[in-house]
Parts: C-alpha cells; structure tokens; sequence
C-alpha cells in the first residue's frame, strides 16, 4: 500500500471515530430556551444589565425584545407599569407572594403613554397586555389591571388581548383582573381571530362587559374564580368558537354568567353557577353541538336556555334550584336535545318547553311550583316527578304528549285533571287530551329473605325496587339516580337509615331482633317524608327456617293487581354497573418511541359481577383497549402500556375519564445517526479499496 493510501484510510478512519463518538455525546440544541429576569428599579432592575438573575433588567417589554423564541422572562414583585406587547412565542412568569395581595403587578400607563391596537377582526383595543400573530404565548403568576379612561378611538379596553395566538396556554396561574379594585375594563380577557387559548386558574373581576369574551377558534376557560358585578355584563361570552370548554369554574354574577352566542362542539361542565338577577345561568344558541353536563346552577331567571341550535345537543346530570324556569328550550323540531338526569328543583317551573323534546329521561322533578310545562310535542320517560306543589305535568297546548313510566310520588299514578287514577303529582291538560301516561313507574319493596331468626344477627335485604311499571313490566330505564331514600322499621335494626336510588334500586340491610315476631319495613322519599312509597314485613322466628322456596312480592298500590310467584336474587335486583373512577398517566412528557403507562380503576357498584371493555384514549384516537371483570362492589385496575410515535400534544383519557396530558418530543437520532455513518464508511472504505487494487496491478 503507498503512503499516500495510507493517509486517506487514517484519515477515513478518524473521520468515522469522529462520528461514532458524536452518538455518545449529548447534543445541545441549536437554539436553547434561555431564562431571563426583570426588577423594579428599586429591586435592582435596569435595561443596561446583563439580564440574568443577579443583574435583571427593568422593563418587561426591553427583555420581550431581546429574548428569543421559546425563552421564558421572570417578573419580580412590584409593580410595572408598560402595555405589555408580546409577537414570538415566550413564557412571562410572575412572582407569587402569599398571602395576597402581593407579587408582581403590570398596571396600563396613563392613557397618553398607551396605544390602540386594531385586531384582525376590525375592532380596536386598549389593552394592558397584548399579545398577536404568534404561537405559543404564557402569561402565568401575575395580576394586571386598567387604569381610566379609555383611550379615543378605541372600540373596547381589554386587560388581555390574544388575537391570532396558536398553540398558547393564556392565562394559567395567578390573579388577572380588568380592574384591580375598580370597573374600568371592559373586558378582561378577550380572545380573537384564530387563536387556540387556555384560560385557566385565575381570577376574573371587576369588568364591565365581559370576564372572558372569545371570537376565536378554540377557548378553553378552567378551573377560574369569575365574578360579574356589573348588571350588563356576562361571565363569560362565546361569540364563535369551533371547539370549546368551559368546566371548573366558580362563577358568580349579577347578570348573564354565560353566554355561547353562535359555538361549535362546546362543553360546559363541572362549573358552580351562582346568579342572584333576572338573567340567565347558561344561554345557548348557534350551530351546536352544545353540551351542558355536571353543573350546579342556582338563581337565574332561566338556569338554562337553548334557543336556535341547529345541530342539537345534551343537558344532563347538572343539578339547577332557585331559578324562575330551571331549564327553557326554544330549538327547532329538526333538533335533537336530550334532558337526562338531571336533578331540578325549588324552581317556579323545572322544564319549559317551547319546542318538541322526544329525549326527557331519568330526571327528578321535586318540589318546583310546576315540574314540566309543554307548549309542543313532549316524549318522557323514567322521570320522577315528585311533590310539586301545582302539578308535576301542563299542557299548555295541543301536540302528541307521551309521558309514560314516570314516577308520579305515588304507585297509584299520576292525578290527571283532579280525576285520578292516581293520587301523585297533579297533571293539568287543560282540555288537551292526546296524553299517554299509563303504565306508570311504581317502587316496589322487597325483603329477602321474608323470614329471618330472631338472633340479631341475622339479615334480610330491602331493595326498593324502581325498574318495573304499574303492569309490573321492566321499563328499560330507570327512574334517576341519586334519590335519597329513608327507610324506617317497627323491629330489629337498620344497618343503614337511607341509601341512594342506583341503577333503578335502593337497598339496605335489617338485622333481627332476639325477639320473635313482625317487623314492618317502609320506604319514603328523603324530600317528602311524609309521602310513604311502599312497605313490606319480615318475620323473626325462633323456629327452624326451611328451605327458601316461591314467595311473593308486595306490588304496592297501582300494581292492576299483577303478582309475582318467582324468587329474585338480590344481585338480580343490583345488576353490575362497571365504571372508570379514576385514570392516571405515569409521565407529562416522553420522547417519542418511549413507553408510557396509563393506569385506571374499574369500579362495580353493583351487586352481581359484570364485565366491561375499557378503552384509552389519544386524544380522539383509540390508542388500546382491555375487557375487564369486576365483581360486585369491588375495584379492579387496568394498566394500559402505551409507544407514542408521533411527536405531539396528547389528551390521554380512559373511557371518559381524563389521565392527563402527555407531550411527546421529538425521539433520539443516534440510531440513524449510526447507520448513516456507518454507511458512508462502508461506501468510502469500498472505493478506496477499489483504488488501491487498480494501482497494485498497474505496479505490477
């Protein structure tokens, strides 16, 4: 081999040890997050700094300007007074002081150092901080306010303005206000244009107009203290949105709390919606889908209100009191709404229906002046309507009204027209008389077994059986959940004093006396305990029990005189109800290609075992699914192992339990590193060899 050969293979050699090494040596990123910090003058503050934590800078928007996309600014406590202007991505954390008030402050400046801001959508804004045209904008851990008076020419003064933000996270920590101590915004938040924004964990108050109003494509409102003072005014406002979620929230108000004027695919859950006005708790029209799910909702005028929502929609398990109508719908008869589960009472009217509803199920109705008034169409069933003090059913108008196997406060039936047949809630047709009601539901006590030693330990099972009709047939739904029942004995003792309407039973235990003789068992409603549903008795012998055989089954009042011979058990009457109770996810952030674990467990309340398919979710994908067994009234856990390969932002949720949100990375290159480097060795090594051969032959 010539010399000259043999540098090129030293050569090649050190090259590939070069890049073998590289895959061992962590790689720094071309453009690295930085952190940066601001003071007040009196803190140390000064632009002339290096910026860093020991030598900060004073003017927020001095270091805005000299960060870099991606780097995050800490805010000292004080205050600082700037309209705030944000254009790239960044994180601008404040400083929290407890207890409040204290920590870092950004106060407008008087209105002749403040400019307007023209927003993509026409309107004009002064604002305190502005952020637009970017992605990826934080603004967390800080209180800002507005000071007087608006600027000329201005259409609205808004505390935040996010026009055009994708991707950003909005306000996630803190206390942000349009106000500090006085009404001088008029809005607190506004999102516009076609931003993607989280508003989350702070306080919103002292506005004029709005604490949060959107005209953007995505708003996320969670977990936020809103307080409405202003009689004008509405908690939060949804002009548009293309997807939306308003859950969490503690909101309070003189006025409207929330508003979804014309909204696509908005949920509104899990909030605490106190009024004390003449306005509404959630009002709703627009495209929809619109769903309203988990609420309490007290003191509107109308609790909730949908009116012109073309797709449909769902209201359900949200609990609604004090108002003048608890639910009021005006939607066209092409519209599918269902009213499920929900309990609605204390209300002048529960339910008003201004349009067909063919979707009215498993609700209580207790104690309003009116349970359900109906202008339209009306399809009802497996409600309990139960102790309103006019009537539980008016017709107010002529239509096709099916209202049967509902629960009427009494087994004989509902009293139709002061008429009977029954002696529960009154429905008034007012001369309209294409009503179906019959068969009603009835609630039936059983005992099992009849007969118990008198030992006092001996037990027999009550169940409140709320499944079956007045012609004793299985409805196919049950009467709501949730309805606390009292049960009450002449002997022996209860092992529980009430239990919980669940899966269509309430059920609790009697222990025996030592005494032998006649138990009486009864059951009453824990809203109308004057009411008695239904009883039943137990015998307590000091004699041998035989073998259980056939016995009977109290059918109560209203039952048209059906009986039934066969034995039900008790886990029959408790059929298996599987739930996901809880979902977790072991890790917020993996790169991609890595595993990761979602934990979950599966919950029977029932009383039989029961089986269940349990599905987890990336975002809307099924990403794995197990069958599950749970035995009655135990817990099983479900572990899900999960390989994301796509970077991204995922919502991870099991069924419909949320575990998190996971952030996968980018994943490790050294594989294709190496194999790159390998191959080019190989391709270099090869030709050198070839030239190596073709010169020892021309040498020989």
């Amino acid at each position: 081999m010539t010399a000259k050969l043999s540098v090129h293979l030293v050569v090649v050699l050190l090259v590939f040890a070069a890049l073998i090494g590289s895959m061992f040596v962590q790689p720094v990123p071309a453009s690295a997050a930085n952190d940066w910090y601001v003071a007040t003058a009196a803190n140390g503050g000064n632009d002339a700094n290096s910026g860093d934590a020991a030598h900060p800078w004073e003017h927020i928007n001095y270091a805005i300007g000299e960060a870099a996309a991606g780097d995050t600014i800490h805010i000292g406590l004080g205050t600082f007074v700037e309209q705030v202007v944000i254009t790239k991505p960044l994180t601008l954390l404040g400083t929290a002081v407890a207890p409040s008030p204290g920590g870092t402050f950004i106060e407008a400046p008087a209105v002749g150092d403040r400019t307007n801001y023209t927003a993509g959508v026409g309107l004009i804004y002064d604002y305190v901080i502005l952020a637009h045209d970017t992605t990826n904008v934080t603004v967390s851990t800080l209180t800002a306010y507005a000071v007087a008076p608006r600027k000329a020419g201005a259409d609205y003064y808004a505390t935040v303005v996010f026009d055009n933000v994708i991707g950003s996270s909005g306000f996630d920590a803190g206390c942000v206000s349009g106000a500090f101590n006085n009404n001088i915004a008029d809005i607190d938040i506004a999102v516009l244009g076609g931003s993607n924004v989280t508003v989350q964990n702070s306080s919103i108050v002292d506005f004029i107009t709005s604490g949060v109003e959107s005209s953007a494509s995505v708003v996320n409102i969670v977990n936020n203290e809103i307080n409405g003072e202003e009689p004008s005014s509405s908690c939060v406002y949804i002009e548009t949105a293309t997807s939306g979620l308003v859950d969490a929230n503690a909101i309070s108000t003189v006025a409207e709390a929330v508003r979804i004027q014309d909204g696509q695919n908005i949920i509104i859950s899990n909030n605490e919606i106190r009024g004390t006005s003449a306005f509404d708790g959630v009002q709703c029209g627009g495209t929809g889908p619109i769903a309203i799910r988990g609420n309490e909702i007290y003191g509107f005028e109308l609790g909730i209100a949908e009116t012109g929502i073309t797709t449909g929609g769902s209201i359900d398990n949200n609990e609604i009191y004090n108002c003048l109508f608890g639910i009021s719908l005006t939607i066209t008869s092409s519209v599918w709404i269902s009213v499920t589960n929900n309990l609605i009472y204390d209300n002048d009217t529960g339910l008003f229906l201004r349009c067909p509803l063919e979707a009215v199920s498993s609700n209580i109705f207790y104690h309003n002046t009116i349970g359900i008034r109906a202008e339209n169409d009306l399809a009802a069933h497996c409600n309990a309507l139960v102790g309103n003090t006019t009537a539980g059913l008016v017709l107010l108008a002529d239509g096709a009204f099916n209202v049967t196997n509902n629960y009427w406060g009494a087994n004989s039936g509902p009293n139709v027209d002061g008429a009977g047949p029954g002696t529960g809630d009154l429905i008034d047709t007012n001369g309209h008389t294409v009503l179906d009601f019959d068969p009603w539901a009835a609630m039936n006590l059983t005992v099992t077994p009849a007969t118990i030693v008198a030992d006092g330990v001996s037990l027999s099972t009550l169940d409140l059986d709320c499944t079956r009709n007045s012609n004793y047939e299985i409805m196919g739904c049950n009467i709501p959940d949730g309805l606390q029942i009292n049960f009450a004995t002449t002997a022996g003792t209860l092992t529980s004093l009430f239990a919980l309407t669940s899966g269509g039973h309430a059920v609790t235990t009697l222990r025996s006396s030592t005494t032998a003789g006649v138990a009486t068992v009864s059951s009453v409603f824990q809203v109308l305990p004057t009411l008695t549903i239904s009883t039943a008795m137990v015998t307590f012998t000091t004699a041998p029990i035989p073998p259980p055989m056939q016995q009977g089954i109290n059918a109560g009042p209203g039952s048209h005189g059906a009986s039934l011979t066969s034995i039900t058990s008790p886990s029959a009457l408790n059929p298996p109800n599987l739930q996901v109770t809880s979902a977790t996810i072991s890790s917020s952030s993996i790169t991609a290609g890595s595993t990761v674990t979602v934990s979950a467990d599966v919950a029977n309340t029932g009383g039989a075992s029961g089986a269940a398919v349990v599905k987890v979710y990336l975002n809307s994908e099924v990403a794995g699914s197990q069958g599950v067994k749970v035995d009655g009234g135990s817990t099983t856990p479900v572990i899900f192992t999960l390989t994301p390969s796509q970077p991204g932002e995922y919502s991870v949720r099991v069924n419909n339990v949320q575990a998190g949100v996971l952030n996968v990375t980018g994943g490790n290159n050294n594989d294709i590193l190496f194999a790159i480097a390998f191959a080019a060795f190989i391709v270099i090594l090869a030709v050198l060899l070839i030239v190596y051969m073709r010169r020892r032959r021309m040498a020989v």
